[in-house]
């Protein structure tokens, strides 16, 4: 189905629970849970593949999506919207390295996360954005600088810093 932007977008569903979503540019955000077009299949959503030329994942996408384990997201990426995936049973995400922005409470409760990599475009991670994921142990900042931390970004985790100085930084 077309959705937001002019219908920019386009999503659909295979059987075995894959949502693929084409288009180019930001997704729209979403002001409601139950706003995305896909909503209604939210419980056997399983893997989230985002085509290149998406730049964003817009707000509230999937909300609470607990059979949501596995996302694929493209290099045109550069910012994951509040809420995104609240709440989602990710095992495994991989920010790709064009990312500036991670939303408020983005991940927030993702209990199956074990380890994340933050590239080193990341300048804002919004406040609670990984808090009360349980299971998370493992942050790994590629930075050269820092970026800017919300409140209780890594609140309720298990989480250890490990800063990366990428290679041929100097600092």
């Amino acid at each position: 189905g077309d959705f937001g932007a002019g219908n920019a977008f386009h999503w659909s569903i295979s059987e075995d629970g894959t949502l693929t979503i084409t288009g180019t540019g930001d997704m729209p955000d979403f002001q409601y849970a139950n706003d995305p077009p896909w909503f209604n299949y939210w419980k056997t959503i399983s893997k989230v593949e985002v085509q290149e030329g998406v730049t964003s994942i817009g707000k509230l996408s999937f909300y609470t999506y607990g059979n949501l384990s596995h996302v694929d997201l493209p290099d045109s990426l550069t910012s994951i919207g509040d809420n995104a995936f609240h709440n989602c049973g990710l095992t495994m995400v991989t920010i790709p390295d064009n990312v500036t922005t991670i939303g408020k409470e983005a991940f927030y409760g993702c209990d199956g996360l074990t380890e994340i990599t933050i590239p080193d475009n990341v300048t804002t991670i919004g406040m609670e954005a990984f808090y009360g994921c349980n299971g998370l142990t493992k942050v790994i900042f590629e930075h050269t600088i820092a970026p800017e931390l919300g409140e209780n970004v890594f609140g309720e985790t298990n989480v250890s810093l490990q800063i990366v100085v990428p290679a041929g930084a100097t600092g």
